[in-house]
């Protein structure tokens, strides 16, 4: 595991370029992200939980058309790092899958004192479209909390072990004490969702949730041959 560490004031946050995966965030009080850890389900399973990731190129299961893994690629593959300061590192990735080997990701972290901006581009260098279905996948802390707010209802943990969506673009979230503002203007279903392995939350941004279980994909899937998106999930606390 290699990290960088961000750090603005006494808010920090570990990166590891193995995924991109932001693996701790915290500030004076404490833990905003639950920390990654691997944690056993009850087959015996060891399941790697916690922090934040992005799932590119889609979120959920790919289906039949490609061969890959739950959530993408790009948790599990090595990025490289383009650029970085202590508040800002920007990595790159060039997958290796046949099907994306002309797509270009850049991911950018941003840390301010109360807030982290994630910032997700895309660029297609094929000459035809390339399909993609991306999303966030935060692990907020929880700390025991059997109840959470969430836009101003009381939610039950347990209540969560199947995903649940909800459409829009700005959450709340209250746990622990914390008012959690999240904002994501380009992925506006949210999944929510806790296997209950330990003390977190996820409130995911997704384009449209399992889009790729579709075997026809929908127009805001395609980036079109020298296409751009990009996509910012921004969390305030």
């Amino acid at each position: 595991m290699q990290e960088h560490r961000l750090q603005v004031g006494e808010t920090t946050m570990e990166v590891d370029i193995t995924g991109a995966w932001v693996t701790s965030l915290r500030d004076a009080d404490g833990d905003i992200l639950f920390a990654r850890a691997p944690l056993k389900n009850d087959e015996g399973d060891t399941k790697l939980r916690g922090g934040c990731h992005v799932c590119v190129p889609q979120f959920g299961p790919s289906g039949d058309e490609l061969d890959l893994a739950q959530h993408g690629f790009g948790r599990d593959s090595l990025w490289t790092v383009q650029d970085s300061t202590p508040s800002t590192l920007v990595l790159s990735l060039a997958p290796t899958h046949e099907d994306y080997q002309d797509l270009q990701i850049i991911l950018t972290y941003k840390l301010a004192q109360s807030s982290l901006i994630m910032e997700l581009s895309l660029h297609n260098d094929r000459t035809s479209e390339v399909r993609v279905a991306p999303a966030f996948h935060p692990y907020f802390a929880t700390n025991r909390a059997a109840t959470i707010g969430l836009n101003d209802e009381t939610l039950s943990v347990d209540d969560f072990g199947d995903t649940k969506f909800i459409e829009g673009m700005r959450n709340v979230l209250e746990v622990n004490g914390r008012t959690v503002e999240l904002v994501c203007d380009e992925l506006p279903l949210w999944a929510l969702w806790s296997d209950r392995l330990g003390e977190y939350f996820c409130v995911e941004p997704t384009l449209g949730g399992n889009l790729f279980l579709n075997q026809q994909a929908g127009e805001k899937e395609l980036i079109a041959p020298n296409g751009h998106a990009s996509y910012r999930f921004a969390i305030f606390w």
